[in-house]
């Protein structure tokens, strides 16, 4: 139901900012990198698990009007640890993708819309093997860029993100869902 939801906004709120005079724009590819934090809470729980600096991704923007832009998006994080013959590795790769409306202000640029992805986890430590879980996000993504030129743009985002969790042990006893914001700064070069 939530899902439904949110398909039935993004699209109420694309259809709101796509009509467009499609006679001038060339469709506008680039690629981008984040940089931000991460501030994840455990519904249910008190624990607060905040990452100083996430794992940047990489975003792959694609203005399809002057007033839809559609970014696909991957990132990789690793983690390491060992202490006295225990060695535990932790990893995620996140793939995902944006839609979000365009307002245009001369070289700067607003955009509203939203994210959703999965987020594939492998953990693995030395007593109890390797384990891997699917994670799946969903949520409000709002931001903007300035121009510099029409080759490179500097920008912020900010997310609000519903996590539903995989186990890595498949119990279907235990429920789990995460609610994550997030606060990036995106570097974006356009061809």
């Amino acid at each position: 139901m939530k899902i439904a939801l949110f398909v039935i906004l993004v699209l109420f709120t694309l259809n709101l900012f796509a009509q467009q005079d499609s006679t001038s724009f060339k469709t506008r590819y680039g690629i981008g990198v984040t940089f931000g934090q991460d501030i994840s809470r455990e519904l249910g729980y008190s624990e607060i698990y905040y990452y100083p600096l996430s794992f940047g991704n990489i975003y792959f923007p694609i203005d399809m009007s002057p007033k839809l832009r559609i970014e696909p998006e991957i990132g990789y994080y690793l983690s390491k640890y060992k202490e006295n013959g225990y060695k535990s590795t932790f990893y995620n790769l996140r793939f995902g993708i944006g839609i979000f409306a365009v307002k245009t202000y001369d070289k700067s640029k607003i955009l509203i819309g939203g994210r959703a992805g999965m987020i594939y986890g492998e953990y693995e430590n030395s007593y109890s093997g390797i384990d891997s879980k699917n994670d799946y996000y969903f949520g409000f993504a709002s931001g903007g860029e300035y121009s510099f030129s029409s080759h490179i743009s500097i920008g912020g985002e900010v997310q609000l993100n519903y996590i539903i969790p995989d186990d890595y042990n498949n119990n279907d006893d235990i429920s789990q869902s995460l609610i994550s914001t997030r606060a990036l700064v995106v570097l974006r070069f356009y061809y």
